[in-house]
């Protein structure tokens, strides 16, 4: 997620904040379960053919406000599923889901407690919980939602490697904000919209936190998704951007309509729901890249898709293959932008400040391009490299804000200079430590100045160490060793390691300190 905002900005929270609430500290992950950790749970297991595409979905013949649980396509191999079947009362600005979720247990220990975090449950009034119901029908009664925490029992400890499904019903009222999860005149916002079973760390228990002013709070397992959504009493005209391209979309006149999706292997699921956008697309190899724009910007909804398609070429080529079939980039109405799988939303304020006439430097010379160059990296530092984005954000932060300057180099040469000053020189980020969580940073801006501004800094005087052969393998190392995994800062520096002989820690105590 961009962490970069003009000083006209700079009062507003960051997009993961968009909800106002107090400073909070982090939910120690090892008290949520009984058991200590043994294990890692996220490794990159093999998979074959989509299961998915024999298991279809199945649909009312007419459109019903209050969806029942589908039948659960079978999961991929050794990999938890989530299965949604949401109706979307667009008038009325309320989500009625049945989910089902697979849970393939990879902690390396038996569980006898879940765990699910439920984002929504952070504003008032906005999530309400049915009931969660086993999979031979017996509903659950034991459990306790907590701020963002959902957590029960389990009948019988679930052993390694073994799978339990269960069903959850609610209702999410949506919240009239323009924010990640939210609606305002333009559409409606479906970030961190479902409960999600967090990833599980050997040493720390599962990875759920409370809520802080900057930065990202959760991380995501890599999970296997098929979504199926009913707009009832759509607009006319009303588009969907989604992080995986419409399977199927049936019309059941001018009160509903119902478009499925399937997700294989990701870390969230996110849709933007508009009757203003106009959509571009081009191509990336074998990759469809969309841009969903509004009316009033269309020649930067343009420059969007142009800079996403750029970007990810160039991404592959450094760091490995993208693995959907679409990538796509949402304008949407609130401050800043926001990394989802397969998609990211991106604030209209960019779109505004795209010049009307550029010429090739102009046109590059935005924050429109640079976050947009920034979001799409996130496709590898979060999505392909999943990392805790609350204890160690400075692993998809850093990272991501370091690649704008790989794009520049390679697509714009000329505007090398212009980078570093516009981007970073001028905010002078001298706050330290791009290694801290986000609990230490008092405000937007000490956390901008030091995992993104500084943390370009640091990146840089790495590669300078290293030369630039060594610190370009090194990266690509990292990216397909960990790819479709769970890194942390340990298993970056020994992937640096293994690239050179340089005494690295000066570099560390400069940047990171003690930490």
């Amino acid at each position: 997620m961009t962490r970069w905002l003009p000083l006209f900005l700079l009062a507003v929270l960051a997009a993961a904040c968009t909800n106002a609430s107090p400073p909070a500290t982090p939910v120690s992950p090892a008290t949520v379960l009984s058991n200590d950790p043994v294990s890692d749970p996220l490794t990159d297991h093999s998979v074959g053919n989509d299961p998915l595409e024999s298991a279809p979905l199945l649909v009312s013949p007419s459109p019903d406000p209050s969806p029942t649980v589908p039948p659960t396509p079978a999961p991929l191999p050794n990999q938890t599923h989530y299965t949604l079947s949401a109706t979307l009362d667009y008038a009325a600005k309320q989500l009625t889901v049945a989910q089902t979720i697979a849970y393939y247990n990879d902690t390396g220990q038996p569980l006898d407690e879940l765990l699910l975090v439920v984002e929504p449950n952070w504003t008032a009034g906005v999530f309400q919980l049915d009931q969660i119901i086993w999979e031979d029908g017996v509903p659950l009664e034991n459990w306790n939602l907590n701020a963002n925490l959902l957590r029960f029992p389990l009948r019988d400890p679930l052993p390694p490697a073994g799978e339990l499904t269960l069903s959850i019903s609610y209702r999410l009222i949506l919240p009239a904000q323009a924010g990640i999860l939210g609606f305002d005149w333009r559409g409606i916002n479906l970030g961190n919209w479902y409960p999600f079973i967090p990833p599980y760390r050997e040493s720390t228990g599962w990875l759920a936190y409370q809520r802080g002013w900057v930065g990202e709070s959760f991380s995501h397992a890599l999970a296997g998704y098929a979504v199926e959504i009913t707009l009832l009493n759509p607009p006319p005209g009303v588009v969907i951007a989604a992080s995986a391209p419409t399977q199927q979309e049936t019309a059941f006149g001018q009160n509903a309509d119902t478009y499925r999706f399937r997700l294989p292997r990701a870390r969230s699921f996110a849709l933007a729901i508009s009757p203003e956008y106009t959509v571009f697309s081009t191509s990336v190899g074998e990759v469809e890249v969309l841009s969903y724009a509004f009316p009033e910007t269309l020649a930067a909804g343009e420059r969007a898709l142009q800079v996403t398609a750029e970007a990810l070429a160039l991404y592959e080529e450094l760091f490995g293959p993208y693995p959907h079939p679409t990538m796509s980039v949402a304008q949407v109405s609130f401050p800043d932008g926001m990394e989802f799988d397969g998609l990211y939303f991106l604030s209209e304020q960019y779109y505004w400040g795209y010049p009307i006439e550029p010429d090739r430097l102009t046109a590059a010379q935005n924050y429109l391009t640079i976050i947009a160059a920034h979001e799409t990296s996130h496709q590898w530092w979060y999505a392909l490299l999943g990392n805790d984005q609350a204890i160690e954000p400075w692993l998809d932060e850093t990272l991501a804000a370091y690649t704008e300057l790989i794009f520049y180099e390679r697509t714009y040469p000329e505007l090398v200079e212009w980078w570093w000053s516009f981007r970073v020189d001028e905010y002078d980020p001298r706050d330290c430590c791009v290694g801290d969580t986000i609990y230490q940073y008092g405000n937007p801006r000490a956390y901008i100045n030091a995992v993104y501004l500084r943390g370009a800094y640091f990146v840089q005087d790495l590669r300078v160490l290293m030369g630039d052969d060594a610190f370009f393998a090194a990266l690509k190392t990292y990216a397909e060793r960990y790819r479709g995994g769970f890194v942390t800062a340990q298993d970056f520096w020994a992937v640096i390691g293994e690239y050179t002989q340089k005494d690295l820690t000066p570099l560390r105590l400069q940047y990171f300190g003690g930490s």
